[in-house]
């Protein structure tokens, strides 16, 4: 059973992760489309880790 702090990072980076591909999804419309793409890929990332560490 993980501990509740590990879950919370867990969440944490889920949720940070999230966000990433949504500011990527913006700065894809507005700013540059790589740019955008890139930090889409980096949000994704963080995301999968999140999800896949500690379990």
């Amino acid at each position: 059973m993980p501990s509740y702090e590990a879950e919370s990072m867990d969440l944490k980076r889920m949720v940070a992760g999230t966000h990433v591909s949504v500011l990527g999804l913006g700065a894809a419309q507005f700013i540059h489309y790589e740019i955008g793409f890139l930090v889409v890929l980096l949000g994704v990332g963080i995301t999968y880790i999140g999800w896949t560490s500690e379990r």
